[in-house]
């Protein structure tokens, strides 16, 4: 099975760069593990397998807590760690300031090794952008279908938070059928998150129209960042 991946791009760069994230298709608990070694010719039981795995989790547990680095050769080296700031030399180790952590460093050979093996997939990265689930027409209480004018609607979405002080931020109403777009004032706003928005429709056109929303944002504080736009289904003009 291939290694499959993904390119995204980091929006908080400017200009935009790009980076490669790796997408896990599956994870090995103990049981699979065993299982796995069983299936490659083991003459022990699972359960005993399974055993001697615990065992070893315990003995690298017990040589960690005394100081002592383990090295799991051809697979990983664990060794203890220390987070925390310290006064001075005379400062001495303090539970409320200080953690004792584990590091880790996976061994050169296993790098090595699957490097050679692996084979690399690319899949297509989704959008990152902001997203509109759904518009609540609070007058009809009719959901992804209607807009009546003059009255308050409810975006539920996600990543919608714009900055109103900039002209091409905000959310827009589109007319499809006469193809004129009006921002929605910042004064006709009432909530304005992430997650939510809650608004009275600013609306332009005439009574069956086609038309829908579009929130067009940047995911970051730089105005050279790329805009993003989330346009909502299509909607009937009330």
């Amino acid at each position: 099975m291939p290694v499959k991946y993904s390119v995204l791009e980091n929006t908080l760069t400017t200009p935009s760069t790009f980076k490669g994230r790796v997408n896990e298709t599956s994870t090995l608990s103990l049981d699979i593990i065993a299982r796995e070694i069983m299936s490659r010719g083991s003459t022990v039981t699972e359960a005993d397998i399974s055993a001697v795995i615990i065992d070893m989790i315990k003995v690298c547990k017990d040589a960690i807590s005394d100081g002592s680095r383990v090295n799991i050769e051809g697979l990983v080296q664990l060794y203890p760690t220390m987070e925390g700031v310290f006064t001075g030399g005379a400062d001495s180790f303090d539970p409320l300031r200080h953690k004792l952590n584990i590091g880790s460093r996976a061994s050169e050979q296993l790098k090595a090794n699957v490097r050679a093996q692996a084979v690399m997939e690319k899949e297509t990265a989704p959008m990152v952008g902001p997203i509109i689930i759904e518009l609540l027409d609070v007058w009809t209480s009719q959901v992804n279908t209607v807009v009546t004018p003059a009255q308050n609607v409810n975006i539920a979405g996600d990543r919608m938070k714009f900055d109103a002080s900039r002209a091409d931020e905000g959310l827009f109403f589109v007319n499809d059928t006469t193809a004129v777009t009006t921002q929605v004032p910042a004064g006709a706003i009432a909530i304005s998150t992430d997650k939510k928005l809650v608004f009275n429709s600013s609306t332009v056109g005439t009574a069956g129209d086609t038309c829908h929303y579009e929130i067009r944002t940047r995911l970051g504080n730089s105005p050279s960042y790329p805009l993003k736009i989330a346009a909502s289904l299509p909607l009937t003009l009330g």
